[in-house]
């Protein structure tokens, strides 16, 4: 919490902050570590980073829970190996909030014939793309596994295997990057 005097009084304002569970903190520990620092200076320094960050992660992880299969995990409770997709999902979010807000401050000048030109947005929505087909293929990945823990492999019997395959197709990877067919 912040504090300021007024009128020879100290108003306290902003986030309260909090103590948070070990997983909470391991996950917090790799979003700090992972992200590159100049990205974490984004965050307004009146309000609880800790408390912001955890917010992002979690809308990475919802994301992650909307895919197929779905699942109902929180901050408190996702599985250990989901922390390295869940940070990867928390730098797609940020940079498309940072590619959000610089795109409210782009210049461009103009002044007898001399012109200039500053849009870093478009930077940034390439480097989006480049995160972001990664963080697809690690979600893959991860629903793949959830699939066969469900019981998927018991699918690939004759009866079942052409449904399976067009069931797998249609996430977009096909039944051959299974090992199933």
């Amino acid at each position: 919490m912040a504090a300021i005097i007024v009128n020879n009084r100290i108003v306290t304002f902003g986030i309260p902050t909090r103590t948070y569970t070990k997983i909470e903190q391991d996950l917090l520990n790799k979003l700090k570590t992972q992200t590159p620092i100049a990205w974490l200076k984004n965050f307004n320094e009146v309000n609880d980073l800790d408390m912001r960050l955890l917010a992002l992660a979690d809308t990475a992880l919802t994301d992650i829970n909307s895919q197929t299969p779905t699942t109902g995990y929180n901050i408190g409770n996702y599985p250990a190996n989901w922390t390295a997709v869940i940070v990867m999902g928390f730098q797609v979010q940020l940079a498309i909030f940072m590619a959000m807000r610089w795109s409210l401050i782009d210049l461009t000048y103009s002044d007898s014939g001399l012109s200039i030109q500053v849009i870093r947005t478009e930077k940034l929505s390439a480097m989006v793309k480049m995160l972001d087909d990664r963080y697809q293929r690690m979600l893959l990945n991860i629903k793949k596994g959830l699939l066969l823990q469900q019981g998927g492999m018991v699918l690939v019997t004759p009866r079942w295997q052409a449904s399976t395959s067009r069931m797998i197709g249609m996430l977009g990877d096909g039944a051959y990057g299974w090992g199933m067919v």
